[in-house]
């Protein structure tokens, strides 16, 4: 079958479908030769290259033929330009389109290469990008975890483990570095499903996991948290705190309930006294959005207190982000307070005084940046105190007495029913 050359000729057309005459025969089981086919469908379309992709299929009659040419063209419209890149590779589309377009721009662009070169070198330079199928990333995924991910300054040599059960052995990628080499391998696939290069993307259900928070019973105490306050106040001989950076932080964690870095990206003009919110910046979302948190009263005097609204409206809050480990164990150990302590913590303990407080779930969860659809609210940061559940505990046993007492009053006057019946039968008779 030859294509037209006006068809060849002219770069806008995309699609050419034919009916031909073409019959097929065979030899039957008496020897006599019987025509089989007698019509060939063709399909064919411009492929990525610029050359001809062609397709065909033998049908008896024309009508058969013809439906099946038109079936291949609505399949086209449907998968778009999927067809059209059919033979593409998955080291041309990460090295020409996906590296140059979304990669390069990034801080660890060069970590990054590093892990699609890392996919290119197991599947293969050849291996299509349409022909990757969830089984062979299952074993992708067991190739990263065996595999050694740290080499030494040659990029050849592999580094070993120094000390322990595994010493001499060499070092295999955590959990956390094979996560990383599959969010980056998902994030090309799916973009290449945007582009419309490949159908849809592979599926990578239960390869990628997701991680796990474990509960933490810790919550800060008022007394505690007054006692670190007051440890911010001391100064050196020159009369400057020593640690006065600390204490709005430490007003700051414990009012809003805010993670570390979501704390430090509050700006004076995301303060509303107003309305009564603080915006803060979501730190665990793909897509950069706010939530409003509610001013207390205590952040709303140490507002006022260190004039944070006559600053500029561009000025952080709380400063830039800051290592503070140091000045954070040291007021630990001034104050008196538990040791393994963390600054997290009053993430837990601010959420913890909202339940307690009687705030909703749902109000809990819009506040503090988790998800309605989670359990982690409940199940993770939500601490109840000591004394919280046992005046929960003081409420059940309140409501069971009303009820034993409503019991005891039923069973009286039943009592005395029947008493009454009996001096009644004995009064008639």
């Amino acid at each position: 079958m030859r294509i037209p050359k006006y068809i060849l000729k002219d770069p806008t057309k995309k699609i050419f479908t034919s009916v031909e005459s073409s019959p097929r025969y065979r030899v039957n089981n008496r020897g006599r030769r019987v025509r089989v086919d007698q019509y060939k469908g063709i399909f064919a379309f411009r492929g990525a290259d610029g050359d001809w992709i062609v397709k065909t299929e033998h049908y008896p009659t024309r009508s058969e033929a013809k439906e099946w040419t038109k079936s291949k063209i609505r399949e086209h419209e449907k998968k778009g330009f999927a067809m059209e890149h059919s033979g593409l590779t998955l080291a041309g589309y990460a090295r020409v389109t996906y590296i140059p377009d979304f990669v390069d721009g990034l801080k660890s662009s060069r970590t990054e290469k590093k892990y699609i070169e890392t996919a290119i070198d197991f599947f293969g330079e050849n291996a299509l990008l349409d022909s990757i199928r969830p089984i062979q990333l299952r074993r992708y995924k067991k190739h990263l975890e065996k595999t050694c991910g740290k080499f030494r300054g040659d990029g050849v040599t592999p580094m070993v483990y120094s000390n322990g059960d595994r010493k001499g052995q060499p070092m295999t990628r955590s959990s956390r570095a094979v996560n990383a080499h599959l969010v980056r391998l998902r994030a090309l696939f799916n973009q290449a499903a945007a582009d419309e290069v490949i159908a849809t993307a592979p599926s990578f259900t239960k390869l990628i996991e997701t991680s796990k928070e474990t509960p933490r019973k810790l919550t800060i105490e008022l007394d505690e948290h007054e006692r670190l306050l007051s440890t911010c106040d001391e100064v050196d001989k020159d009369g400057n705190p020593l640690r006065g950076h600390l204490k709005l932080i430490l007003i700051g964690l414990h009012e809003l309930g805010c993670r570390r870095a979501e704390l430090h990206q509050i700006r004076v003009s995301d303060i509303d006294l107003d309305a009564g919110h603080v915006k803060v910046w979501e730190a665990k979302r793909k897509v950069r959005v706010q939530r409003e948190t509610p001013i207390t009263e205590t952040f709303r005097k140490a507002i006022k207190n260190y004039r944070i609204t006559e600053q500029p409206s561009e000025s952080l809050v709380f400063g830039g982000y800051l290592d503070l480990k140091r000045s954070w164990n040291t007021a630990k150990r001034l104050a008196k307070v538990r040791t393994q302590l963390n600054l997290n913590d009053y993430r837990h303990t601010a959420i913890s005084n909202a339940h307690e407080a009687g705030a909703t779930k749902t109000d809990i969860q819009l506040w503090y940046g988790h998800s309605t659809k989670s359990k982690i609210t409940e199940s993770v940061y939500i601490n109840p105190r000591p004394d919280y559940v046992r005046a929960e505990i003081l409420k059940i046993d309140v409501y069971m007495q009303r009820k034993r007492d409503a019991l005891e009053e039923k069973r009286k006057a039943k009592a005395k029913e029947v008493s009454d019946d009996i001096l009644e039968s004995d009064t008639l008779e």
